[in-house]
């Protein structure tokens, strides 16, 4: 009998965990929606050619489609992605693709390699207006433009570089000396004094 309640229970967790894990993820960035690889093609060659010389960044890679179509036309990817289970499936379904990598981590707090020179996003526009903010920090950082391409959504407050439905082609630029984001409270205060 007891055998029986531990193989309920393991089946239950089994069952819950992954559950749980792709309502987190729903909740903290988008729902997996897969991307179409037909439409991936488009978007590689009608609104970014892509060739051997790019380097592209798929954030909530998912199923890593993205990743592994941009390889195909000569570009090394890597695909950032927050639930575990995906990048593991990832890993081992790509693992023959030697310009394809996956890592775990956070969109919002991801470092971009300093070969970036796109990032792909399939997200909902909350997110994508979010996701913006601290890909212009990381352009800002490596001290170069980088470009989005958007999946099904546009971003409300920047005109997008290129159109080619479903996807938007954003230019981001880093922050100019004139243009930086506002200091914090509490380094402009010791700026302030620092001077006096």
């Amino acid at each position: 009998m007891l055998w029986k309640l531990i193989l309920l229970v393991v089946i239950t967790l089994i069952i819950i965990i992954p559950l749980f894990v792709f309502l987190l993820t729903g909740i903290l960035g988008a729902p997996y929606v897969p991307s179409e690889k037909p439409d991936i093609r488009k978007a590689f060659t009608d609104l970014y050619p892509l060739d051997e010389n790019e380097y592209i960044v798929d954030l909530g890679c998912g199923d890593g489609v993205v990743v592994d179509t941009a390889t195909e036309f000569g570009a090394k990817a890597v695909g950032v992605e927050i639930n575990p289970f995906m990048v593991w499936f990832c890993r081992w379904h790509f693992r023959k693709n030697k310009n394809a990598r996956f890592v775990h981590g956070d969109m919002y707090r991801y470092k971009l390699p300093a070969k970036t020179t796109a990032v792909y996003m399939y997200m909902l526009p909350l997110g994508l207006e979010a996701t913006f903010k601290h890909l212009r920090k990381e352009a800002t950082r490596l001290d170069k433009t980088i470009y989005l391409i958007s999946n099904a959504f546009d971003l409300k407050n920047e005109k997008p570089y290129k159109h080619e439905p479903p996807f938007y082609l954003y230019k981001i630029k880093p922050y100019k000396d004139d243009d930086k984001e506002p200091a914090e409270p509490a380094k402009i205060a010791k700026a302030t004094s620092a001077k006096h």
